[in-house]
């Protein structure tokens, strides 16, 4: 793998398609996230968790994994790679069905069955001797320490509507000699910001939507970021919603939709402190991408604020958070303070207040060899504006209609399983039941995947926190795609 690149314009606001190599990350300090607003997708997964359940006990299943799904976006083919929704729904889904366990009769649930056949360089399940060769060896239950073989295993495809408005999940499953994959269940769901992010659908809120009364309520704000990216998605082939510039600090051209209150930031990509250029994919609309920085060169992010109000920007590389490394949903992190006109060159993780781990590009071999997650070879830039004394009112249960809907604080993201082991939660399925279940309800936690651990060097920063902060924009940038994904 090549590794990554960086880009200096205006927020633009589509996905990134190409060129970081995987990078750094190191070991993740534990930090209490905020309450997490409601996931549509994993209030769904819940809801469905036990009729997923009961067909695992109709057919007579002692053990099940749980692999990759596909994702069918209207208009494109079905595909294992079009986000990080295709990874991260499986452990989401694995922690749905911890809940909705019998302790009395359990199905045993492994734990990253996908990550273990990925590792295994086992055959894909989409054609007959891969998944036979799935049920060709053993794998970790989520709780104790044994080790077993799978009866079933389930997937699924989740298709978005051309419009974006709603995903329909299909949960199924197949044995070692099912000719193709049988139905579980299916339901849908109502497209929010999460779920766009999982998709790398970059979106932006307009502030006159934030400041309109009646816009205050989470599921209005969902709506605006479905129809702003919508209505990219429908631009013709090749244009984007901005040109790039790789130009010194300059900001590229400004995007023609979006006022001066609405362009908060520019940034650029920086590659032995020369910006890199940034350009659109010609085979995706509105995508852009940056060319693979090589090994060993100098890799940081410029973040420059254009507004003359406060705002935070999370930068995720590779899944986790530049600031303190926590993963989890982007309504959730917390987020670098941007003073106006200020200006922030990120070089690394920030792994407490007084250290940073520098970026580092990795090599072919070591990037071909290197484990890959949900969210390996993306920058996620979260841009939230900070809403006052007044809260977001309204979660999954609020209406159009009826606003006295309550949030329901919904995460079944980033459950980290050293810690539950560490702390005894995953000694037995009861422990790990009560965990998942306090977790989903209070918000993800901080946790480190480690990929490469990097010497930290004297880095002291002091940063605030956005009041309330709201997500209104999401750019979505692939620096690195593994070869032959």
């Amino acid at each position: 793998m090549k590794p990554v690149a960086m880009h200096s314009l205006p927020i633009p606001r589509r996905s990134f398609r190409r060129g970081f190599a995987p990078l750094l990350v190191l070991a993740v300090a534990a930090l209490a996230g905020a309450p997490a607003r409601a996931d549509n997708l994993d209030a769904g997964l819940l809801k469905n968790g036990p009729e997923v359940i009961r067909y695992l006990h109709d057919h007579h299943c002692r053990n099940v994994g749980i692999l990759k799904f596909r994702v069918h976006k209207a208009g494109h083919p079905v595909s294992f790679t079009v986000g990080p929704i295709n990874d991260n729904i499986v452990e989401r889904l694995e922690n749905a069905l911890i809940a909705a366990n019998s302790t009395a009769s359990p199905i045993g649930i492994i734990q990253d069955a996908s990550l273990v056949a990925a590792s295994s360089k086992l055959p894909r399940y989409d054609n007959p001797a891969g998944q036979r060769a799935l049920f060709g060896r053993q794998y970790p239950l989520a709780w104790g320490n044994s080790l077993v073989t799978p009866d079933l295993m389930l997937t699924g495809v989740v298709s978005v509507r051309a419009d974006l408005k709603t995903a329909t999940v299909l949960i199924e499953a197949f044995g070692p000699q099912s000719a193709k994959q049988e139905k579980v269940v299916a339901f849908k769901v109502d497209t929010d910001r999460s779920l766009l992010a999982d998709l790398n659908e970059s979106f932006q809120v307009k502030s006159r939507q934030i400041k309109m009364k009646g816009k205050r309520r989470s599921i209005e704000l969902d709506e605006d970021a479905v129809a702003d990216a919508a209505e990219d998605n429908a631009k013709p082939k090749g244009q984007t919603t901005s040109e790039p510039s790789s130009a010194g600090t300059s900001p590229g051209a400004t995007v023609s939709s979006e006022s001066s209150e609405d362009h908060l930031l520019d940034y650029e990509i920086r590659y032995d402190g020369q910006p890199q250029q940034v350009t659109s994919d010609p085979n995706s609309p509105g995508e852009l991408r940056v060319a693979e920085p090589r090994e060993n060169q100098v890799v940081s992010v410029l973040l420059k604020s254009r507004s003359t109000e406060r705002f935070g920007v999370a930068l995720v590389v590779n899944g986790k958070s530049t600031l303190y490394e926590v993963e989890g949903d982007a309504n959730n992190l917390q987020a670098w303070v941007m003073e106006p006109g200020a200006v922030n060159e990120i070089r690394g993780f920030q792994v407490d207040n007084n250290t940073v781990k520098p970026f580092r590009v990795l090599s072919d071999a070591d990037s071909a060899a290197a484990a890959y997650g949900p969210n390996t070879g993306l920058f996620q830039f979260h841009i939230y504006r900070e809403g006052g004394t007044k809260t977001i009112a309204g979660g999954d249960t609020a209406t159009k209609d009826d606003s006295s809907g309550q949030n329901m604080n919904i995460s079944l993201r980033g459950l980290n399983h050293a810690n539950l082991v560490r702390t005894g939660q995953s000694r037995s399925l009861a422990d790990l039941k009560k965990a998942v279940r306090e977790h989903a309800h209070t918000g993800p936690r901080g946790r480190g995947l480690a990929v490469a651990a990097d010497t930290a060097v004297a880095g002291a920063i002091r940063n605030d926190e956005i009041k309330n902060q709201i997500l209104v924009q999401t750019i979505v940038v692939r620096y690195y795609k593994p070869r032959g994904q």
